[in-house]
């Protein structure tokens, strides 16, 4: 479950999260408890991403003396890692992909802070690279303030599934799109085939 905790440029827009506040997700209901999603399943086609990455667990993200991931992000804008990725499809906004699943969301997995570039894009020495083949995705959405609604909306993900008969997890490779075109996050699940 991702929780950076410092600014987050996406294109012209800054995003400040405060790293001494917990930030809330305007939604109508923060109380998880019977709460219903309405996720759409869509069928992507392959992909690449280029970035920076890192291992951890969520156990690990809710300490912050042992999360990773919100000096992952800080290092991605201060090292302006975007720029230096050929194609960058910068104005698609920023990804945080989960791969390398240990197990389930209890295991260790890798994060990459990255842009979507084109598949066939080399990228350059010192960056990671994410392909996600085609395949079926639940896409989730949550408006609000970051990363509360980051938060919110993991905790939503991980009961939904808890609860699916429809579908399962594939612990593939899953990412959240951070783009000026939607105020908040959403996140795309791989479905198990």
């Amino acid at each position: 479950m991702p929780t950076p905790n410092v600014g987050m440029h996406v294109r012209q827009r800054s995003v400040s999260w405060p790293k001494d506040k917990v930030l809330h997700a305007s939604s109508s209901q923060n109380d998880h408890s019977g709460y219903t999603m309405n996720p759409r399943k869509e069928h992507l086609e392959a992909r690449r991403f280029v970035g920076i990455s890192c291992r951890t667990t969520n156990a690990a993200e809710l300490d912050a003396a042992t999360g990773k991931i919100p000096a992952l992000y800080e290092r991605f804008f201060a090292e302006g890692v975007a720029g230096q990725i050929p194609d960058c499809k910068d104005a698609t906004g920023i990804f945080g992909v989960y791969s390398g699943y240990e197990s389930d969301h209890n295991g260790a997995y890798t994060l990459t802070v990255a842009c979507e570039t084109e598949l066939d894009e080399a990228p350059p020495s010192g960056l990671d690279v994410i392909d996600v083949a085609a395949g079926e995705f639940l896409v989730f959405e949550e408006a609000g303030e970051l990363p509360g609604a980051v938060r919110n909306l993991w905790q939503r993900i991980w009961t939904y599934f808890e609860a699916s008969t429809e579908y399962r997890r594939a612990f593939e490779v899953d990412f959240e799109v951070y783009s000026d075109e939607f105020p908040g996050v959403r996140i795309y699940i791989a479905l198990a085939k």
